[in-house]
């Protein structure tokens, strides 16, 4: 039997439980649609259950836009893809990796599951994968379709295209499994105090059990425990913030953390200040493309350094794309380590 499983998000709770409904025998196979990790309470719980897991059963574990996210901020922690990961609950993540002293350790075995996941999986009828395909045949799938396979929505999402296999994949939550013509959607944003869903192939049975706990935000204290306290990381990313006249305006991040960006005018010697204090703000954060970041915020403080005028903003709306959902986390604690 072959069960897949949607995205998890840090619920390694859910996972545990899902699991044990299913039971997998040493002849199952058990894949895995990716973002096991990132918003939930326990990334690297999830982490820990999928290796364990491959004691016991065929496991396939494919790769997520989250994971390739993690992978690029521990590649280069200052890097516009880190800044992405952090911003769309990497401090979830690193928050669950805690070390000595406020630092965070990745185990290196966590490292290689990272680096050894699959883009895609299939069989004589399904084909698996995080997010989506491109319009056309599977057998044309190659190396240049890696973005699609890990970010797609449209027009993967409302095309009737009738690939050779039918898809099976995650990445967009949506209320309760989609089960179409040509393909399956298992993420039902768990996370998001929905489900976390498997199928069985090839009965198509669905197993499915609720988010635990109604708490969906993770709190992580200072090691002193008297206060919470956010790590700012260090990152030029352009913000494009619609101003009163309609129009966009660029800015450039100088820091951030998960719920706030230090930014700067680009350009701003001599003029008058583009933003107000109190101001409420929206726009994207990131470069253009799949991993741009939509954002609501408010300007907590304004000041003038070397003749450049910088901004504070307040995150309270922070979205991925379309995927519909607001995601603003506690404060995280400590700083980076690599082992």
């Amino acid at each position: 039997m072959l069960y897949a499983i949607g995205d998890i998000h840090g619920c390694s709770r859910e996972l545990e439980l899902l699991l044990a409904r299913i039971y997998p025998k040493t002849s199952d196979t058990v894949v895995f649609l990716g973002d096991y990790i990132d918003r939930g309470p326990d990334s690297k719980g999830v982490i820990d259950i999928i290796l364990d897991l491959q004691s016991k059963t065929n496991v396939v574990a494919l790769k997520g836009n989250h994971e390739q996210l993690f992978l690029d901020f521990l590649e280069s922690p200052q890097s516009p893809g880190a800044g992405v990961f952090i911003l769309n609950g990497g401090g979830a993540t690193l928050a669950s990796y805690p070390g000595p002293g406020g630092t965070f350790e990745i185990p290196e075995r966590h490292i290689e599951f990272l680096y050894g996941l699959k883009l895609k999986y299939e069989t004589a009828t399904h084909f698996f994968v995080h997010a989506g395909v491109p319009l056309k045949p599977l057998s044309e799938i190659n190396d240049a379709d890696t973005e699609a396979l890990i970010w797609s929505r449209q027009p993967f999402l409302s095309s009737d295209y009738r690939w050779e296999k039918t898809i099976v994949h995650g990445h967009t939550p949506v209320p309760s499994p989609e089960i179409l013509a040509n393909r399956i959607n298992l993420d039902t944003g768990c996370v998001y105090n929905g489900h976390l869903t498997a199928i069985e192939i090839p009965s198509g049975r669905l197993i499915q059990v609720p988010r635990e706990s109604a708490a969906s935000r993770v709190q992580v204290h200072a090691p002193s425990n008297e206060h919470r306290v956010a790590v700012r990381f260090t990152g030029r990313l352009p913000m494009h913030v619609k101003m009163p006249d309609g129009k966009s305006r660029v800015f450039e991040t100088l820091n951030y953390n998960q719920f706030g960006v230090l930014m700067r005018e680009i350009s701003s010697a001599g003029s008058a200040a583009l933003l107000e204090k109190d101001q409420v703000i929206e726009g994207t954060i990131g470069p253009s493309g799949p991993g741009a970041i939509q954002f609501q915020g408010t300007v907590a403080r304004v000041e003038s350094r070397n003749n450049v005028r910088l901004y504070g903003v307040s995150l309270s709306r922070v979205t991925n794309g379309n995927e519909g959902r607001e995601w603003i986390e506690r404060p995280l604690t400590g700083s980076t380590s690599k082992k």
